[in-house]
């Protein structure tokens, strides 16, 4: 390593452990140092993990706090980003496994037996209307294309471990390039 990459490497040492330093002292200069640097990457990564703006916001305020609350655990060896942004990835993560998943028996009404059921209109449903209209767009030429390359064997030349002589024993075979 030349010298640059060792100063480098050093200095980034001796910040972790001033920041792992001030962390477990609960620097409050520190951290509003911290919040300044990482604001916008944190939000950022909050956003995307989440999707939506005022969740992340919330998730934002929940690491800081967290930050201040167990900083003491930051042991200064790794980069301070990486272990924010785990400390974030956790908090939301632990979100979703609390959060519960919205059931479709609160909608039935108990009393009724088949709730789900299709009233009967007499008229075709909407899937039967896209079934029809799907196979009167079509072109009888496109069946019977569909049909003859169905019933012959199709082979193709990029396909490894086929041998000529396999090739040719099949008959009409296709050649795709």
């Amino acid at each position: 390593m030349n010298a640059t990459g060792c100063y480098f490497e050093n200095v980034m040492a001796d910040e972790n452990s001033e920041i792992a330093r001030g962390l477990r002292h609960r620097d409050p200069d520190l951290l509003d140092h911290l919040i300044e640097k990482y604001q916008h990457r944190l939000l950022r990564y909050l956003l995307h993990l989440t999707g939506r703006r005022e969740l992340a916001e919330d998730f934002f305020q929940d690491t800081w706090i967290r930050v201040l609350e167990r900083g003491g655990q930051y042991d200064g060896r790794h980069e301070f980003a990486a272990w924010l942004f785990t400390v974030a990835r956790n908090l939301v993560v632990d979100h979703l496994r609390r959060k519960q998943p919205a059931s479709l028996d609160g909608l039935a009404d108990v009393d009724d037996q088949s709730p789900f059921d299709v009233p009967a209109t007499g008229l075709p449903s909407a899937l039967d209307l896209t079934i029809q209209r799907e196979q009167n767009s079509r072109s009888p030429k496109a069946w019977t294309i569909l049909a003859r390359s169905t019933a012959r064997p199709s082979c193709f030349a990029s396909r490894k471990g086929w041998r000529w002589k396999r090739l040719q024993a099949l008959q009409e075979c296709q050649w795709v390039r």
